[in-house]
């Protein structure tokens, strides 16, 4: 598959991860959100999003993602992204990706499988 189309895909990707954060938080039917006249079906969508979440993840900046992006890394769910947050409100910026580790829910075995999406510049 060409770079060009990767990266559309990844931006859709997390489109949708961000539209889902937002029913899901709001117990909003997801279908309200895809315009039906797009020809998206939104629930083969979020499938689609779940099965190739990995495959697609770009780089997060830990130091100026949202809870939203933080959600994108594959392994890292809203209640870690959460403890993400308050870790880097409480001591600030994270000189490198390893800090990360800091945060509760984030241990060695988790972080090999992560860090690789994450970055600190």
């Amino acid at each position: 598959m060409k770079k060009t189309y990767k990266w559309i895909i990844a931006f859709l990707i997390s489109v949708v991860a961000c539209i889902v954060g937002g029913a899901l938080r709001q117990d909003v039917n997801i279908e309200n959100h895809v315009p039906s006249d797009t020809g998206i079906n939104a629930e083969k969508l979020l499938k689609s999003n779940e099965e190739n979440r990995e495959e697609y993840a770009i780089k997060v900046n830990i130091n100026t993602a949202s809870k939203a992006e933080l959600c994108l890394v594959p392994g890292i769910g809203e209640s870690t992204a959460e403890k993400i947050l308050e870790l880097r409100n409480q001591y600030g910026s994270f000189s490198n990706v390893e800090e990360i580790k800091m945060a509760d829910g984030i241990g060695d075995k988790t972080f090999e499988k992560i860090k690789k999406y994450l970055t600190v510049e």
